[in-house]
């Protein structure tokens, strides 16, 4: 791949992941499937955003398209979405920006005066 001879990769999370050298060259990343957690979609995009990538930054704005291929009305859809609302949920315990509930005991009791 980082040599150019290579032009398309398949992989998995799994056999794709942590300590795959391929950046060289990458300027898209399409998934087939969508992972459970977030981490595992970061760490696939992650394979081609990374220093080093001399394709993307000579011609493409130094940027790496990433594509997400789902069926609509299916679980792929449902995954996705479920993937989106737990990356918003940790985003928002990492930077303090959970709202407070709070839960007003006298107006439940309606026998309170």
């Amino acid at each position: 791949m980082n040599n150019g001879e290579i032009r398309i990769l398949l992989g998995s999370t799994e056999k794709a992941g942590t300590g795959l050298n391929v950046q060289r060259n990458v300027v898209g990343m399409h998934h087939l499937d969508i992972p459970w957690k977030p981490s595992e979609l970061e760490q696939r995009n992650g394979r081609g955003a990374r220093q080093g990538n001399m394709l993307a930054k000579e011609a493409y704005d130094n940027k790496v398209r990433n594509y997400i291929y789902a069926v609509e009305q299916s679980l792929d859809n449902y995954k996705f979405n479920l993937l989106k609302n737990k990356q918003t949920f940790i985003s928002q315990m990492k930077n303090c920006e959970l709202n407070v509930r709070t839960l007003d005991e006298g107006s439940i009791d309606e026998k309170v005066e």
